[in-house]
């Protein structure tokens, strides 16, 4: 005797579980976080770089007039 399983096919999804689907939007938000840290803190770098340009040229630029 023959017995032949009708298997049902299976449709195709991009995610194979639920986990998968979590574990990539873990991700892409912890890329995004990681690049909201990254531009913030470029951000505050510049401010910094900013600061310490006007006081070394306040202490390398001669005063134009003396105060008295």
């Amino acid at each position: 005797m023959d017995f032949h399983i009708q298997h049902q096919k299976d449709t195709p999804t991009m995610f194979k579980s639920s986990s998968e689907m979590w574990f990539l939007f873990g991700f892409c938000i912890t890329q995004l976080i990681l690049i909201v840290v990254i531009l913030s803190t470029q951000s505050g770098d510049f401010a910094k770089q900013k600061q310490q340009r006007e006081a070394l040229r306040t202490l390398t630029m001669p005063p134009s007039t003396l105060i008295r």
